[in-house]
C-alpha cells in the first residue's frame, strides 16, 4: 500500500499490501514460476472492495479556483486512540468525533460502518481538515509515516498466516500429471512416427477410370478388377484407438480444462487482499503455460487424432486423408521489396515451425489432412464418404475403391434393361452404389457455431479474456467477450447460411414407382440404384435416367444448365442399339438429376436409372462447389504477415511496459498482455466475411442468386467479361426478316417457296405442351411461326404431325437433334403422297459442306457474308428425296446428311437489347474489357459487337475463319481481302485502332499448334464465333491461365462449361437453385452483369476499410497502454466499455454498410493488405494520431492549474482507483475521438462505393457519438461523470465493478477542467479529425490515383513487348 505521503499525490485508498522492494519481487516472480504448482494457492471465492465510501470522501473540498498552490481535503489521519489525533471537534458545539471521522452532536449507527480506518493498530479516524497540499504532508506527514509502519507489520502478519497455502498436495500432484502426461505424449507420437506399417497402412484413395459392370459376378466379386487412376493423389491412413492413447487423450483434456479452472481460481484469489500478489503471480505462470500448452494441442487438425494408432485399412475404424495443398495465389515482381522480403521469412519461419511441430506429433507435414469414420452397412460392408463419394473398402486388393457402377454402355443396354431388376439385384447393387443420397450433413447451427470456436485464433482470444479478469478488470473481460462473440457469431451466421442454401441442393424426398420382380412398386427416391426402372412423373428427379418409352415429356433443366426453356425429352431409338451411348450426343433421351419433368403426359413413360448419389450429373456439379476453394488473393497470404508484424510489434510493446514498470514485475506483466490484446485485436477475422455477407444480401434484394458468396470478392477485381451472344447480348427471341430460295436467289423477299416452307415447318425440335404453347428452341419457334403451318400431334403419339399452309399434312418420322460439331439438325418427314425427304437445317458454312457444288449457287458465300455482316442470324436448309424402301431406324446421321440438294437460307434478326450497349459502355469505362464468344458466325458477331459499343467506329477488325494445312492463318479485312495482320506489338495498344475475331475452329487449332501464339493473340481478339461448348472453356480457361481474372455471363445450356471455368459465372436463368453459375440472374437482366461487378468492388474497398479500421483501433489502443505505463495511470471502467466495446462494433459493423458506387470506375480496389495505398493510409492515420495526442498532453502539461495537479503515482496495483486524473481524462477525450476520426477517414467510397455521407447508419453513429463526445468535453455534470470526465462527487454514478458510487480518487475530489482548455480540446479533435479525413482522401487517394494510372501504362507497355502476358495479379 502506498504511503499516506504518497496518497497526498495520488490519493489511492487501495487495500492493504505489503510492498516488497524491486529485487524482492523479481526473486519471488522467479521462484514462483519454478514452483508454481507446487506453491499454488488454493481459491477461494471471497471478494473484497479495495474502497470505502466515507462521507469525508465525498464530501471532500473541491478548489474551483484552478489557482495554484490548491486547497484540497486532507488525506485521512488514523490513529489508535482519539486522543492521538492532531485536531479536535470544536467543543464549544458540543461535538464529539465519530468512528466516521466527521464531528457531529450526536453519531449515528452508520458512522461506526463507514469507518475509513480499518488497522487493528490505527483504528480511530481523526477529523478532515482543508488545507493547501503542501501543508498536509508538512503538518501531517509523521501522523503517514507512523500509519504506514502499521500497515506494514499488519501485511507482515498476514502474509505468515497464509503462506502454508501454496503448498497443497494437488496442485503438487497436478505439476507432475502434465509433466509426465507431455512426456507421454511425445513417446507415443515417436513410436507411431517409427512404426510406418506394412502397404496396406496406407493407400492412395482411387476414382475409377471405367466402373464395374453390373453382372451379377461383378456385383459378387466388388468390382475388383477395376482399373484405378490416382484421385489428386489423395492418401489414405488407417487409425485405430487404443486404451493408452484414449488414456492419454483423456487426461490431456482434463489438464485443458483444470488449466481454465485454475485461471479462475486465480483470479478469484487474487481479489483477496491478503494473498493478491502470490495469486497474480501464480495466474500469469498458470496462464503462460496453459497458453503454450493450448496451443500446441491447437496444431493437429483434430486433436483425438494425435491419440489413434496406426493400422491396416482393413482392421481401421478412421482414416486420415492427407491432400496435397494447391497453391492458388500469383505474386508479382511488382510487390514492394518489403513485402518480398516479408515472404521470404514467412516461407523459412513456417518451415521452422511445421519441423518443431513435426518432433512432436506423428503427422504429415505437407497437405490437407482430413478425418472419415469408416462406416457400416447392414450387410458389414465397411465404407468410407469423401466429398460426398462412397469409397468401398475391397477385402482383396486391400483399398477403398469407389461405389459406382456402369449398367449402361450401348443404347441396346438401356432397351434390354426395361424389364427391370430383382431384389436380389438391388440388395447387391445397394451394397456397391449405397442410397440415392449426396450425403451431406444437415447443417447446424450450434455446430458451426462450435467449428467456429474451436479455431486457434479463438484460444489466443480466450486466454486475452482471463488476463483481463484480475484488478477489477472483469467488466472488461464481459465487454471483450462480448465483442469476440459477436464476431464470431457474425461469421458463423453467414457460413451457416451459406451451408443452408447449399444443403437445399442436396436434399433427396419422395417415393417413385419403379418396376421390381415384374411389378411396379413405391420405392423411396433414396432406395433407387443404377438399373432400376422408373415411372416418370412430375415432379423433381433425383437420378440420371434414360428414357425406354415416352409420351409428351418435357423437363425443366435451368437448375442445371441455366437454359431457362424447357426441353422435350424422348425415348431411344431401337434403330441405335449399336450406338455407343453419351449423355451430351444422347441428351433428348436423358433426364438428369436435379431436373424438374414439368409435364408427363402418360404413366407409360419409362426410364432406366443409370446414375444415382454423387455419380449423377447434379451429384459431380455438388462435388465441384462444396470442394471449391475460393481463388486467393493477396490478402490470404498477406494477412499471415500482419499478424507477424503485429505479433512483433506486441512483444516490443510488452517489453517496453516492462521496462515503465520494472519496480512492479507482477503489475507489469498485465499492462504487458493488455498491450499484445489491443494490438491483435479480435474482430480482425470478421472483416471480410461481415463486408461478403453485406453485398450478397444486397444482390439477393436485386434477385441475384449466389450459391457461394466469397465468388463477390473475386468480380471485384474482373479484368475480362466474356459474353455469349444470342439471348444474352441480344434477346431471347428472334424476328424472321427475308429468305433467300433457290429458285429465286438474285432476290430477297419475304414470300418463302413451297419446299422451304415445308422444311420450316418439319425441321425443329419443337414440342408441344399440354395447354398447347410450343416449347423449344426460340429460333425454331420463330421459323415454324414463319412458316404458318399448323400443329396435328396427336395426343398418345410419339410422331409429330404438322400441316403446311396449303393444308398438306406431314408427318416427322425420325429426328436428328442439334449437333454443336456438326451446326446441323436434320428430320426425315413424310409427305402426303407418301414420299421420303431429308431436310437439313444448320449454318451456311456446315450445310455448303454437305450439298452438292451444282446446287450452291456462284454467289452463295458473298450472299451469306453480307447477311451476317448486317447482323442477321441466317440458317440455310437443305434437302434429299429418300428412296420408300428406307429403313428409318436403321438410317444413319452421316447418310442423311451427305449428298444434298441446297434449298435456301432464312435470315433472322438478332434485336440487340436495349441495356447491352449502356452495359457495356460502362465495363469498358471500368477497365474490364468485353469479349463475345458466341455460336453464331463470326461476322454477325463482329456486328453485333459494333453495335454493342465493344468494337468502336473507325476500328480496323481483321477476322479469320480457316486454317491451311500448313497452319497459317488466313485474315481478311472488312471488305473481305485478305491482309497482313500488323505487329502485334503494335494491335496490343488499343489506341493503334486493331481489333481481331477468329472462329472457334481457328482458335483451337492455333493454341494446339502454338500455345504462346494464341495466348498472344487473345490481347487482341474481341470475337469468337462459331464457338461449339468446348471451344468457349477453351477461350476461358485461356485467360485464367494467363492471370485475368475473367467473367463469363451466358443464359445456359452450351454456355455451361464456360460458366463453371470462369473465376465469376452469371448465368441469365430464372433458376434460383442453379448450381451451373456462382451468380443467377432471376430476372435474366444483362445488367446484373454490372450489379455483380458493383457489389465485388464494393465488397472488397469496405473489406479493405473495415480492416484498416480494426488494425487502427489495436494500434490507438496499445498507444493508449503504452502512454498509461508511462505515467502509471488507468482509464475509468465506462470509458474502457465505450473504447472496446460501443465505439469499435459500432464503427466496424457499420463502415461496411456502404451501398456500391453507381458505375465503374476505371481502377479496381487493392486487395492487398501490405500494398504502397495500404501502408500508407494506415501510417498516415496512425502519425496523425499519434501526433495529436501527444500535443495534447504537452499541451495539458503547459498549463498553468496543471503544475500543481501533476498525477504522481507510483504505485499500480489496484487499476480501479488510478484513473482519476487529467492524464486519464484527455487520454480518453483526444483517444477516444481518434476512434471515430480514424472510421470517417476510412468511410471515404472513393469509386467504388457510394459518397462519404451516404453511409446513412455509419454517419448516424458518427452524428451521435461527435454529439455526445463533444458534450461531455464541454458541460460537467451527471452526464459526463459515467466517463469520470468534468466529474465532481456530487454527480457521481453507479460503479459496475466496484458495486457503489466511488468518490473521485484524486486530492482535489474533481476532474473538471477550465473553459478555455476544454475548447481547446475540441479544437485539438476537430484538427486531428480533419488530418485524417484530408491525409486519406487528398494524399493517399491522389498519390493511389496517379500510381493506378502510372501502372496501367506500364501493364500495356510490357504487355506489348512480351506478347501480353502479363495479367493483375490477384
Amino acid at each position: 500500500m502506498p504511503s499516506k505521503r504518497n496518497k497526498m499525490k495520488s490519493f489511492s485508498l487501495s487495500c492493504s499490501r505489503s510492498r516488497r522492494s524491486n529485487s524482492q519481487l523479481q526473486a519471488f516472480t522467479i521462484a514462483s514460476m519454478i514452483m508454481l504448482l507446487i506453491h499454488a494457492p488454493a481459491p477461494t471465492l471471497a471478494i473484497t472492495a479495495p474502497l470505502t465510501n466515507s462521507a469525508t470522501q465525498f464530501n471532500a473540498y473541491v478548489d474551483t479556483s484552478f489557482s495554484c498552490p490548491v486547497l484540497i481535503t486532507c488525506p485521512q489521519v488514523c490513529v489508535g486512540p482519539n486522543v492521538s489525533c492532531p485536531n479536535r471537534c470544536d467543543a464549544d458545539l458540543d461535538q464529539v468525533l465519530c468512528d466516521d471521522g466527521v464531528c457531529r452532536a450526536t453519531c449515528p449507527p452508520e458512522a461506526t460502518k463507514n469507518n475509513p480506518c480499518t488497522l487493528p493498530c490505527a483504528s480511530k479516524a481523526c477529523p478532515a481538515t482543508t488545507k493547501y497540499q503542501w501543508a498536509c504532508e508538512q503538518e501531517y506527514g509523521a501522523y503517514y509515516d507512523a500509519e504506514q509502519t502499521c500497515v506494514e507489520q499488519q501485511a507482515a502478519l498476514s502474509q505468515t498466516a497464509t503462506s502454508t497455502i501454496y503448498t497443497a498436495l494437488p496442485f503438487t500432484v497436478f505439476a507432475a500429471i502434465v509433466i509426465v502426461t507431455t512426456f507421454s505424449v511425445w513417446i507415443w507420437n515417436l513410436l507411431q512416427r517409427r512404426n510406418k506399417g506394412d502397404d496396406t497402412t496406407t493407400q492412395i484413395l482411387c476414382d475409377s477410370k471405367t466402373a464395374p459392370t453390373a453382372d451379377d459376378d461383378a456385383d459378387e466379386q466388388h468390382h475388383s478388377n477395376v482399373a484405378m487412376q490416382h484421385a489428386a493423389a489423395v492418401t489414405v491412413t488407417g487409425y485405430t484407438s487404443s486404451m493408452f492413447g484414449s488414456l492419454l487423450y483423456g487426461t490431456v483434456l482434463t489438464i485443458l480444462c483444470a488449466f481454465q479452472f485454475f485461471l479462475f481460481g486465480f483470479a478469484v484469489t487474487s481479489y483477496r487482499a491478503k494473498s493478491q500478489t502470490e495469486s497474480l503471480v501464480a495466474f500469469e505462470v498458470t496462464w503462460s503455460i496453459g497458453f503454450v500448452y493450448t496451443l500446441l494441442f491447437k496444431y493437429p487438425t483434430s486433436i483425438v487424432s494425435v491419440f489413434w494408432r496406426k493400422v491396416s485399412l482393413q482392421h481401421a475404424t478412421t482414416v486420415g486423408l492427407t491432400t496435397p495443398r494447391q497453391v492458388a495465389v500469383a505474386h508479382s515482381h511488382r510487390d514492394p521489396k518489403y513485402v518480398r522480403k516479408l515472404r521470404a521469412l514467412s516461407a523459412k519461419l513456417s518451415v521452422l515451425f511445421h519441423a518443431a511441430m513435426g518432433c512432436f506429433f506423428a503427422m504429415p507435414r505437407s497437405g490437407k489432412l482430413s478425418y472419415l469414420t469408416v462406416r457400416k452397412d447392414v450387410k458389414g460392408t465397411r465404407y468410407i464418404v469423401h466429398e460426398f463419394r462412397r469409397y468401398n473398402y475391397n477385402v482383396e486388393t486391400q483399398v477403398f475403391e469407389p461405389g459406382d457402377l456402369v449398367v449402361v454402355d450401348k443404347i441396346g443396354d438401356v432397351i434390354d434393361a426395361a424389364h427391370g431388376l430383382t431384389s436380389l439385384k438391388v440388395e447387391r447393387r445397394l451394397r456397391v452404389v449405397g442410397p440415392n443420397a449426396i450425403e451431406m450433413a444437415t447443417p447446424s447451427a450450434w455446430r458451426t457455431l462450435s467449428e467456429e470456436f474451436h479455431k486457434p485464433f479463438y484460444v489466443y482470444q480466450l486466454f486475452m479474456l482471463w488476463s483481463w479478469v484480475p484488478l477489477y478488470y472483469f467488466y472488461l473481460a464481459a465487454i471483450h467477450g462480448l465483442v469476440i462473440i459477436t464476431g464470431g457469431l457474425a461469421v458463423a451466421w453467414f457460413k451457416y447460411r451459406n451451408e443452408s442454401n447449399l444443403f437445399k441442393l442436396t436434399h433427396v424426398e419422395g417415393d417413385v414407382d419403379c418396376l421390381r420382380d415384374g411389378t411396379m412398386q413405391l420405392v423411396p427416391q433414396a432406395e433407387l440404384v443404377p438399373g432400376d426402372v422408373v415411372q416418370v412423373a412430375s415432379g423433381k428427379t433425383y437420378s440420371d435416367m434414360i428414357l425406354v418409352s415416352s409420351e409428351g415429356l418435357l423437363v425443366d433443366e435451368s437448375a442445371l444448365t441455366g437454359e431457362s426453356t424447357p426441353m422435350a425429352k424422348k425415348a431411344v431409338d431401337a434403330g441405335d442399339r449399336e450406338q455407343t451411348y453419351n449423355s451430351l450426343q444422347h441428351k433428348k433421351h436423358t433426364i438428369s438429376a436435379g431436373t424438374i419433368v414439368v409435364e408427363s403426359e402418360v404413366k407409360n413413360n419409362l426410364a432406366v436409372v443409370v446414375k444415382t448419389g454423387s455419380y449423377t450429373s447434379k451429384g459431380e456439379l455438388l462435388r465441384e462447389v462444396f470442394s471449391y476453394e475460393r481463388h486467393q488473393f493477396k490478402f490470404d497470404v498477406e494477412v499471415g504477415y500482419v499478424l507477424f508484424i503485429l505479433f512483433i510489434e506486441a512483444i516490443i510493446g510488452f517489453v517496453l511496459v516492462t521496462q515503465f514498470l520494472d519496480d512492479q514485475p507482477v503489475y507489469s506483466w498485465f499492462y504487458g498482455m493488455y498491450i499484445i490484446a489491443a494490438i491483435i485485436p479480435p474482430l480482425l477475422p470478421t472483416v471480410f466475411t461481415v463486408s461478403v455477407g453485406i453485398s450478397d444480401n444486397r444482390l439477393s434484394r436485386k434477385r441475384i442468386a449466389c450459391n457461394n458468396s466469397q465468388d463477390i470478392l473475386i468480380a471485384g477485381k474482373v479484368t475480362r467479361a466474356l459474353f455469349d451472344k444470342t439471348g444474352t447480348l441480344t434477346r431471347q427471341g428472334l424476328d424472321f426478316v427475308s429468305a433467300h430460295c433457290r429458285e429465286t436467289w438474285t432476290a430477297q423477299t419475304a414470300s418463302l417457296s413451297d419446299d422451304l416452307v415445308t422444311a420450316m415447318s418439319c425441321c425443329h425440335g419443337l414440342h408441344k405442351s399440354m395447354n398447347g404453347e410450343l416449347i423449344g428452341n426460340p429460333v425454331d419457334r420463330t421459323m415454324f411461326d414463319a412458316s404458318k403451318a399448323t400443329w396435328k400431334e396427336a395426343r398418345g403419339s410419339s410422331v409429330m404431325r404438322v400441316e403446311d399452309k396449303h393444308g398438306n399434312s406431314i408427318e416427322v418420322l425420325k429426328v436428328f437433334d442439334f449437333d454443336h460439331h456438326r451446326m446441323t439438325q436434320s428430320v426425315i418427314a413424310k409427305k402426303i403422297d407418301g414420299t421420303l425427304i431429308a431436310y437439313v437445317k444448320g449454318s451456311g458454312e456446315s450445310i455448303a459442306k454437305v450439298c452438292s457444288d451444282d446446287s450452291i449457287p456462284s454467289d452463295y458465300e458473298a450472299e451469306v457474308n453480307e447477311s451476317h455482316k448486317s447482323g442477321s442470324y441466317v440458317i440455310a436448309i437443305a434437302k434429299k428425296q429418300l428412296p420408300e424402301e428406307t429403313d428409318i431406324h436403321a438410317i444413319t446421321r452421316d447418310q442423311v446428311e451427305r449428298d444434298l440438294e441446297f434449298e435456301g437460307v432464312i435470315n433472322f434478326k438478332n434485336v440487340i437489347r436495349k441495356k447491352t450497349a449502356s452495359v457495356i459502355r460502362q465495363l469498358e469505362a471500368g477497365e474490364v474489357q468485353c469479349i463475345i464468344v458466341t455460336g453464331d458466325n463470326l461476322l454477325t458477331g463482329i456486328r453485333i459487337a459494333k453495335e454493342a459499343g465493344m468494337i468502336e467506329t473507325g476500328i480496323n477488325v481483321y477476322h479469320c475463319s480457316r486454317v491451311d494445312e500448313q497452319g497459317k492463318l488466313t485474315w481478311l479485312n472488312d471488305s473481305d481481302q485478305i491482309v497482313n495482320l500488323p505487329p502485334l506489338s503494335e494491335m496490343q495498344s488499343r489506341a493503334a485502332g486493331h481489333e481481331l475475331a477468329v472462329t472457334g475452329e481457328v482458335w483451337e487449332a492455333t493454341l494446339s499448334a502454338n500455345p504462346d501464339y494464341a495466348k498472344e493473340l487473345a490481347q487482341c481478339i474481341r470475337v469468337y464465333g462459331r464457338c461449339n461448348p468446348f471451344h468457349k472453356v477453351s477461350v476461358v480457361n485461356t485467360f485464367v491461365e494467363m492471370g485475368f481474372i475473367t467473367m463469363m455471363c451466358g443464359d445456359g445450356g452450351n454456355d455451361c462449361g464456360a460458366l463453371k471455368s470462369a473465376h465469376v459465372g452469371v448465368a441469365l436463368s430464372d433458376a434460383e437453385a442453379s448450381i451451373v453459375s456462382p451468380f443467377t440472374s432471376l430476372d435474366k437482366e444483362i445488367e446484373s452483369v454490372l450489379d455483380v461487378l458493383r457489389e465485388g468492388r464494393c465488397a472488397l474497398a469496405s473489406a479493405l476499410a473495415s480492416y484498416k479500421y480494426i488494425l487502427m483501433y489495436g494500434q490507438l489502443e496499445g498507444i493508449d497502454n503504452l502512454i498509461m505505463a508511462f505515467f502509471r495511470i488507468n482509464l475509468t471502467e465506462y470509458a474502457w466499455a465505450m473504447l472496446d466495446g460501443i465505439w469499435v462494433v459500432c464503427m466496424a459493423f457499420t463502415l461496411p454498410l456502404a451501398h456500391a458506387a453507381r458505375r465503374l470506375s476505371d481502377t479496381r480496389p487493392t486487395a492487398s493488405l501490405l500494398g504502397p495505398h495500404t501502408v500508407a493510409s494506415l501510417c498516415g492515420v496512425l502519425f496523425s494520431n499519434i501526433f495529436y495526442v501527444l500535443f495534447a498532453l504537452a499541451i495539458l502539461y503547459r498549463q498553468d492549474w496543471m503544475q500543481c495537479r501533476k498525477w504522481d503515482n507510483e504505485d499500480v496495483s489496484n487499476l480501479m482507483i488510478i484513473g482519476d486524473n487529467y492524464e486519464s481524462e484527455v487520454l480518453f477525450l483526444v483517444t477516444g475521438y481518434q476512434f471515430l476520426s480514424t472510421a470517417m477517414a476510412f468511410n471515404f467510397g472513393y469509386e467504388f462505393r457510394q459518397s462519404w455521407i451516404k453511409n446513412y447508419k455509419f454517419v448516424a453513429c458518427i452524428a451521435v457519438f461527435t454529439a455526445l463526445h463533444f458534450y461531455i468535453t464541454l458541460v460537467p455534470g451527471r452526464l459526463s461523470c459515467v466517463w469520470r470526465v468534468n466529474c465532481s462527487n456530487k454527480d457521481l454514478v453507479y460503479s459496475v465493478s466496484l458495486q457503489g458510487k466511488v468518490p473521485i480518487q484524486n486530492p482535489y475530489a474533481s476532474t473538471v477542467m477550465p473553459l478555455e482548455f476544454r475548447i481547446t480540446l475540441i479544437i485539438i479533435m476537430v484538427l486531428n479529425a480533419l488530418t485524417n479525413m484530408g491525409w486519406d482522401y487528398f494524399i493517399v487517394n491522389r498519390i493511389r490515383q496517379y500510381l493506378g494510372r502510372k501502372r496501367r501504362r506500364e501493364v500495356q507497355l510490357v504487355s506489348a513487348k512480351s506478347g501480353g502476358e502479363v495479367a493483375e495479379t490477384v
